[in-house]
């Protein structure tokens, strides 16, 4: 996050699919400026996740249990209960929330190659 309060996303790298039977496997994968624990903290830290996702949680996502999400738009927000199945800070979160993503999303963080 910078001085302003903002998260820098950067730009998007590549986008690769990969069928797994009825369902895909869709990865994303990103370079950021930023450290590993300043990444998990603005994946796990409600109030951080405020500053830059379209959604915000019941409590903070580190801890492995259900938990709820807050999908925002505008002044429409929607629930979505799910749970957080795999926390390995600050490296490895994987959650699921609602029935659109049954498979859940996993978000990784190796170092980038020398």
């Amino acid at each position: 996050m910078s001085a302003d309060g903002t998260f820098d996303l950067g730009p998007l790298l590549r986008i690769s699919r990969c069928p797994q039977g009825e369902r895909w496997t869709l990865t994303f994968t990103r370079s950021f400026a930023h450290v590993p624990r300043r990444l998990w903290d603005a994946l796990t830290d409600p109030a951080q996740l405020a500053l830059w996702a379209p959604y915000t949680a019941d409590r903070n996502l580190a801890r492995i249990g259900p938990a709820t999400l807050f999908m925002v738009d505008g002044e429409h927000r929607t629930e979505l209960v799910g749970d957080v199945s795999l926390s390995l800070p600050p490296t490895v979160l994987e959650h699921r929330f609602g029935p659109d993503l049954p498979g859940g999303s996993w978000w990784r963080y190796p170092p980038a190659p020398s």
